[in-house]
């Protein structure tokens, strides 16, 4: 769907209802909260397998007419600030992926650096998990990103794994009933 169709379809159901004036920055900033705090109560009490299963149960229209809402809000929103919403997204994405990988490339050194100055192996805090990311064979610094994708998909499988158990429990508990 284009911005252009999005804009000029609120615009017309906007004036037809009398509400232009009042679509301001602000109010509209405080409908995409307001709309965001209604995508979230579809989920207030599910875990995150739970979460994850939401596509199978009716509540998934509700969720995508709130996810629609919040689309159209910021792009409307957008519109009124002189902003292009692809445009953003992209140079956020571009400064995400930028400050992210110089965090990972920092501590890396730091760990480097401590291994080289205490090299005697330190106990892990309780609860806290070690991830190591794989390096490639080219070089030290070099991250592997493939085999970053492969443990990310690994832990898809996972998850996948961990919610076909929950819904074969949960059958075998409906069908007691």
């Amino acid at each position: 769907m284009n911005k252009d169709l999005i804009l000029n379809e609120f615009s017309r159901v906007s004036q037809a209802m009398g509400w232009d004036s009042l679509h301001s920055p602000k109010n509209l900033a405080s409908a995409v909260s307001i709309e965001a705090a209604k995508l979230l109560e579809n989920f207030q009490w599910l875990s995150d397998i739970e979460s994850e299963l939401v596509c199978e149960d009716g509540d998934i229209n509700k969720i995508a007419g709130d996810i629609a809402d919040l689309f159209i809000y910021l792009n409307v929103l957008c519109h009124k600030l002189g902003l292009e919403p692809w445009d953003i997204v992209k140079d956020k994405m571009l400064l995400n992926r930028t400050k992210y990988i110089e965090q990972i490339v920092a501590k890396d050194m730091v760990q480097r650096a401590a291994e080289v100055y205490n090299p005697s192996p330190q106990p892990a805090s309780p609860g806290m998990v070690r991830v190591e990311i794989p390096r490639s064979q080219a070089g030290n610094e070099a991250v592997d990103w493939e085999a970053v994708a492969r443990k990310i998909a690994n832990s898809r499988q996972e998850l996948e794994a961990q919610s076909n158990r929950l819904k074969e429990r949960h059958g075998k508990d409906d069908s007691h009933r």
